[in-house]
């Protein structure tokens, strides 16, 4: 693995949910700003400054990174998950099931919901 510099801003709840040195997954937005050529002024350079807004992190490991027996423990899922995975996907009804758990407070607006899922799943 290749350490790779990334600026990620956690606001509120995540701050503090991870400490230096651990493994974790982060989900987010990338976003870019551009760089402003004079502060004083309103101009723009066609260069921008990347960063990523976290939505969630997850550790990917339950060890840290400099950790000395090296042996991270994997979570999986239970066999009773698994196997309640399975059944629930042999269902001809699964996408609209799906579609009816994304967001159930919103009412109607089934095809949008169905599209979020394949962006989820795609």
């Amino acid at each position: 693995q290749t350490p790779h510099t990334v600026m990620v801003y956690a606001h509120s709840d995540l701050v503090d949910t991870v400490q230096p040195g651990d493994r974790v997954a982060v989900t987010g937005i990338y976003r870019a700003s551009p760089l402003r050529a004079n502060p004083r002024q309103r101009n723009v350079k066609s260069v921008f400054k990347t960063y990523i807004d976290v939505v969630h992190f997850q550790k990917t490991d339950a060890n840290r990174l400099h950790s000395r027996d090296g042996e991270g423990l994997e979570k999986r899922l239970s066999a009773e998950r698994i196997e309640e995975l399975k059944e629930l996907a042999q269902l001809p009804d699964v996408y609209e099931r799906l579609a009816h758990a994304v967001a159930p407070s919103i009412y109607e607006n089934e095809d949008i919901k169905k599209g979020i899922l394949l962006q989820l799943f795609g």
